[in-house]
């Protein structure tokens, strides 16, 4: 299962979407009717028209039609029409913002065939190079396993005192949020560490 969450330009409210990832190949995706039917027509043309599917006409016709989640995750942050997403670490389960780059299809052939630690260099530069449309915030719970963590291993805090220990990073409502989102908390903590 996968939870986007989304926060409107000049809105306080922030909309989490959960839908179920299909991770049987070798990306993870997810259905069309999943996301279109759980978001506003305007976000949903957002993505569609920044590039979630490499063919636009995909994002627009009745067929539910497969998307891939490193596409809907980078067309948040920049127009990736004509553009493939290279994972920088070349593990295509990784489809944190940090670890995905929009280029070309033949730059993308050239990193792929490079050794991975230069691959990691030269697709770091790049990225760290790249004019993305929207900043990727860098202090986020999706973004941060750490905040997670402290979320998790500190049951008996309650949201508000844990907003304070984190010193207001996440508002006490996220935290109550993320608390009720992890239903084994301590086999989840016990992935964080081990991944």
């Amino acid at each position: 299962m996968t939870t986007l969450c989304l926060k409107t330009e000049n809105s306080k409210d922030e909309k989490s979407i959960i839908f179920d990832v299909n991770d049987s190949q070798a990306y993870e995706t997810s259905y069309k009717f999943n996301l279109k039917n759980k978001l506003d027509k305007n976000i949903y043309n957002y993505f569609a028209d920044n590039g979630l599917y490499e063919n636009k006409e995909k994002a627009y016709n009745d067929n539910n039609s497969q998307f891939a989640i490193h596409r809907l995750v980078s067309s948040t942050y920049s127009n990736i029409n004509n553009l493939q997403i290279h994972h920088i670490d070349k593990c295509k389960n990784n489809n944190n913002m940090y670890n995905l780059l929009p280029i070309s299809r033949e730059t993308h052939l050239y990193l792929d065939n490079l050794p991975l630690e230069q691959c990691k260099i030269i697709s770091q530069k790049l990225h760290d190079n790249y004019s993305f449309k929207l900043p990727i915030s860098k202090d986020t719970l999706s973004t941060n396993n750490e905040l997670i963590k402290i979320i998790l291993q500190h049951p008996e805090l309650t949201a508000k005192k844990l907003e304070k220990l984190l010193h207001k990073k996440i508002k006490s409502s996220t935290i109550s949020k993320y608390r009720q989102l992890y239903k084994y908390p301590d086999e989840f903590l016990y992935w964080l560490q081990t991944n």
